[in-house]
């Protein structure tokens, strides 16, 4: 007699999506960067940074205004972004987000606080409820050398 072999196993893996759409680059302190955004996509950019260094982001949705501004011809604000901030650790795990910190607007500033050493980071620019189709933004990013209040802020978290 004979033995049927062992059916074929099959694996398969499901990758983790991707945290962006398309990479902006490397973020430098006291540097801001401004680019077009299509509602639904989300830009990345990175930094690295010591575990205990303050950052502070800031994200604007600038648009556009037409009009001149009279009771007949008002000013418009159109191409406006509904801007969400969020920045992942050198995991991928979300360290903090934000949105809607003076309306559509989002801001950070936080200690990043992941292991001991320098890391980088993933910051995530998106539009978070389609107020357009399309509309700019501008990202301001700064950087602080690490801290005893940030590394003691670190140790209190954990």
């Amino acid at each position: 007699t004979t033995t049927p072999a062992a059916p074929a196993t099959t694996t398969t893996t499901t990758a983790a999506p991707a945290l962006y759409d398309r990479s902006m680059g490397n973020l430098t302190s006291g540097v801001s960067s401004s680019a077009a955004l299509v509602s639904g996509q989300r830009d990345g950019y990175t930094f690295t940074a010591e575990a205990g260094s303050e950052i502070t982001i800031s994200l604007k949705s600038v648009g556009d205004t037409y009009g001149a501004g009279t009771t007949t011809d008002p000013y418009v604000v159109r191409n406006k972004l509904d801007m969400h901030l969020q920045v992942y650790d050198w995991q991928d795990t979300l360290v903090d987000e934000n949105f809607d910190s003076d309306g559509t607007n989002a801001y950070l500033s936080i200690y990043v606080c992941s292991a001991p050493g320098t890391n980088s980071y993933t910051v995530v620019a998106q539009d978070e409820n389609a107020l357009s189709t399309w509309g700019d933004y501008t990202m301001t990013f700064d950087l602080a050398s690490k801290t005893s209040a940030g590394v003691i802020d670190c140790l209190n978290r954990g």
